[in-house]
């Protein structure tokens, strides 16, 4: 499945190139052999940790851009957690986001506006940037974090683990995807088979 989150433009480029040996990082594509995260299990276990570790139930979401499919994953996961600890789905304490800091200050201020805020337990971001904009505005506001609301986000970024308050966050395999991308392109320049697609828990 081609990724949406790419314009036509790129697609044409990398196709100008289907007789050289490729590989893609973090996003699928048509005839080129990709390295995935396992996006659906990362967002499971995490949001599954703020309910069954911590009993929380008013749980909202800083989303990522509609346009990129790991995004969508991730919310699925989001929702679909939820669903199965019957725990409904409230519009209001969703948010628009585009893996863009701004998205999480932005979101803590339309939770404030509507008055919501103060019901959230926790706010689960779709990746750590939009998290740590969140946690500054929430600071910013007078809450302390994560006694008032925990905040998550999703990549482990370099420099998440200076944070204070630490952010509980989702860890990518990124050492580890590079390592095996660049073998892979060894076996297709050596003209040996490998799987397509390969997904990293």
């Amino acid at each position: 499945m081609v990724t949406s989150y790419f314009t036509n433009d790129t697609l044409e480029f990398l196709s100008r190139y289907s007789h050289i040996p490729k590989v893609s990082i973090s996003h699928e594509f048509d005839n080129i052999h990709s390295f995935i995260i396992n996006n659906h299990e990362g967002m499971t276990k995490i949001v599954e940790h703020l309910i069954i570790d911590h009993k929380y139930r008013n749980i909202a979401m800083i989303k990522g851009p509609e346009t990129n499919d790991e995004a969508n994953i991730r919310f699925e996961a989001y929702c679909q957690v939820l669903k199965k600890h019957k725990i409904p789905l409230d519009d209001q304490i969703i948010l628009e986001g585009n893996f863009l800091p701004e998205s999480g200050e932005k979101g803590i201020n339309d939770l404030h506006k509507s008055q919501k805020l103060d019901s959230i337990e926790a706010l689960v971001c779709a990746n750590d940037e939009t998290a740590v904009s969140a946690i500054n505005r929430l600071i910013e506001l007078g809450y302390k974090v994560p006694e008032d609301i925990a905040v998550t986000g999703f990549d482990d970024n370099m420099g998440m683990d200076n944070l204070s308050p630490p952010l509980t966050t989702v860890r990518q395999p990124f050492e580890k995807m590079m390592k095996s991308s660049y073998e892979t392109l060894i076996d297709l320049i050596n003209q040996k088979e490998s799987p397509m697609v390969h997904s990293t828990p």
